[in-house]
């Protein structure tokens, strides 16, 4: 058995177009992690340079010896970023198509953030080259190229009968090929793997072994699919027909009929919708009695109500009391906006099943916080950061509270809480029934027959 790998492992590395391939592969790996790398990089750089601008904002205001602050929350942009996380530099997911990186102030929360669906839909139809393109869709071509016509190559080139004649049964021939080229292609990535996790500073923790494994689990199921074709004894161009046309199932068609239901499902103008429904309130309450529709948000938030009577001139008060109660007309829309994605999320995760290229890029997602998960949790976070600003300055404005350049200083300021990650075991386990789908698939009597060794077809 180990005469016949070590000879197979040979064979293999002779080679010129397996040579071709593999080194192919390899730059094309770094190339991804590269780009990915780049472009977390220039991300961070971003966010440093808007805290530097942020900081010498807020030094000119500790300057000012009058500081109104109605003028303050306006003018005054607040940063706010969802940390990425190392793992984006290689799995992107859905993070540079959703907001993630925004600058808010005391108006309209709703208008302000839904603002961004405008440039977030274009990134969503360019896409990403990441590595999870590369190890989900191109990896599984380079194993079909490596292995699916193992034995029709051999049979066809006389070799078979030889080779056949010197092994215990045909199937231990065949297993030890397959063998061969899967640690040959888990031994170049998990090499990868390595170098790419001290390249980008992934830490060596459960989420780092347990996304290898996954790429390892996802590897043998396209083997087994393999042994599933070879288990036909078909002719090279029929196996490599059968395999292409089972990888574009698997990884194009299924996931892109799945992304075409979710994507006509969930319009990414439905935030755009929402935007301009608080930006119109807003406008209208300029035309509506002042005096009512402050007692209707005095109403709805009673710890102002102690505040005194609005006089015939603008007061801030009002006019962010109005920012308000405009982002309250909308609460519902932007609710089930918002759930309307959740459960799209929740129709694919259902049905993802059917493609493990899609399996393996929502686990990965859910690894690197790419997901909608995440992006939910971040907006959240958001909301109540947006509620602390206002807890700052309705004093001010309702109860006339002084406003010193020294209260600057106390303006609050939003960290980022990255909400804990779960392992997504159910990838592990539909995974793996798909392998036991196609090993269970390969028919009986071709089982039979390569316990024993015929000389050819």
């Amino acid at each position: 058995m180990l005469r016949i790998m070590g000879y197979e492992l040979k064979m293999l590395w002779r080679n010129n177009a397996v040579r071709t391939v593999l080194f192919g592969y390899i730059a094309a790996f770094i190339m991804t992690v590269w780009v990915g790398r780049d472009y977390l990089e220039r991300e961070l750089a971003s966010q440093r340079w808007i805290e530097k601008q942020h900081q010498a904002e807020v030094q000119k205001w500790e300057k000012k010896e009058n500081i109104d602050p109605g003028y303050l929350a306006y003018y005054l942009f607040m940063p706010t970023f969802q940390d990425p996380s190392p793992w984006s530099a290689l799995f992107s997911g859905n993070r540079k198509a959703e907001y993630n990186n925004l600058r808010v102030r005391l108006l309209a929360l709703h208008g302000q953030v839904y603002a961004s669906d405008i440039q977030n839909t274009e990134n969503n139809l360019l896409g990403s080259l990441d590595l999870g393109f590369l190890l989900i869709y191109i990896l599984p071509l380079i194993i079909g190229f490596l292995s699916v016509n193992i034995l029709a190559d051999e049979i066809q080139t006389g070799r078979w009968s030889i080779l056949s004649s010197q092994a215990l049964s045909e199937s231990h021939l065949l297993l030890s090929k397959l063998f061969v080229r899967f640690i040959l292609v888990s031994l170049i990535n998990i090499a990868l793997w390595c170098v790419v996790t001290l390249w980008a500073d992934i830490p060596w923790d459960k989420h780092w072994a347990f996304a290898l494994a996954l790429l390892q689990i996802y590897q043998g199921l396209w083997f087994a699919l393999i042994g599933l074709i070879i288990s036909w004894r078909g002719r090279p161009i029929s196996n490599s027909l059968a395999f292409v046309c089972v990888w574009s199932l698997a990884a194009i068609i299924i996931p892109g009929a799945l992304h075409l239901h979710t994507f006509s499902s969930y319009r990414s103008t439905d935030g755009l919708e929402v935007m301009i429904q608080q930006r119109q309130a807003m406008n209208d309450s300029w035309d509506k009695d002042r005096d009512t529709e402050f007692r209707r948000f005095l109403e709805a938030h009673p710890e102002w109500s102690a505040t005194q009577p609005l006089g015939p001139s603008f007061h801030w008060k009002w006019y962010y009391s109005m920012q308000q109660l405009s982002d309250i007309v909308v609460q519902d829309a932007a609710k089930r906006y918002e759930g309307s994605r959740i459960e799209v999320a929740r129709l694919t995760r259902s049905l993802a099943w059917l493609s493990p290229a899609l399996v393996l890029e929502l686990a990965w997602s859910q690894i690197s916080q790419t997901d909608l998960e995440s992006q939910m949790a971040y907006f959240r976070q958001l909301v109540n950061f947006h509620e602390a600003l206002r807890n700052f300055y309705y004093p001010k404005f309702f109860f006339d509270a002084p406003m010193q350049p020294e209260h600057v200083k106390e303006l609050p300021r939003f960290v980022y809480s990255s909400p804990e990650s779960p392992l997504p075991w159910w990838a592990v386990w539909v995974l793996l029934a798909g392998i036991l789908v196609f090993l269970m698939a390969i028919p009986l009597k071709s089982v039979v027959r390569f316990q024993k060794k015929p000389d050819g077809l």
